[in-house]
């Protein structure tokens, strides 16, 4: 199993224009191990999203390192898939193409083709895999999205406020999604949410561990 994540003596500092630096993160150590589901919870601006943006390698740190696989992360990573709270899809791209998008852009596709299908089927879109965004609803997108990020096979899947756009009832048929796919592919992911109502899913991540 691979995955496993380790952040020592992290911190993140962001300058303001004559006042004193924003501390988002000091002195974060933490370690995830491979194939956990790790809930961050915390009110807006407590600095869980900028964590991940740091795992995932589109920030750096001003002090501290983080692994993955003892593997310090200095850059973005097609191994570190990254789910934002909007999909994020291309609209003039079907869900197809927007799920074989990182492949073509490493130019792998011809041989990873039939991944695409076996991820769009994995997330329930099989019969859309010709439509387009726009003809899709928040959470079937949504579902796209971590088609697109599953299709790379990442060590670690990071979801930042993935459900947080999402009406109640969809919610909760994407948690149940992600624990599906998570029991399935037993990727390391990290999710971050402010929600407290997200709690009761936390717990019951945790229950499974």
């Amino acid at each position: 199993m691979v995955g496993e994540i380790k952040i020592a003596g992290v911190v993140k500092r962001f300058p303001q224009q004559d006042a004193p630096d924003v501390i988002a993160l000091s002195g974060i150590n933490l370690t995830i191990k491979a194939g956990e589901f790790v809930s961050l919870i915390g009110p807006s601006g407590c600095g869980k999203s900028t964590l991940l943006r740091l795992i995932a390698g589109l920030n750096g740190a001003d002090e501290g390192k983080l692994y993955v696989d003892d593997e310090e992360i200095r850059e973005p990573s097609y191994e570190r898939g990254l789910v934002f709270q909007n999909p994020m899809l291309f609209p003039w791209l079907n869900i197809h193409d927007n799920v074989a998008f990182g492949l073509k852009a490493r130019s792998i596709y011809k041989q990873k083709k039939t991944e695409v299908d076996k991820f769009i089927e994995l997330v329930g879109l099989a019969i859309f895999h010709k439509s387009y965004p726009h003809q899709l609803s928040g959470g079937m997108a949504q579902r796209a999205s971590l088609a697109r990020a599953l299709v790379n096979h990442p060590k670690v899947l990071l979801l930042d406020e993935p459900l947080g756009a999402l009406d109640a009832f969809t919610r909760m048929n994407m948690q149940d999604e992600l624990i599906r796919i998570w029991q399935e592919r037993q990727t390391t992911m990290i999710m971050v949410t402010h929600d407290v109502w997200m709690k009761q899913f936390t717990c019951q991540i945790g229950s499974l561990l």
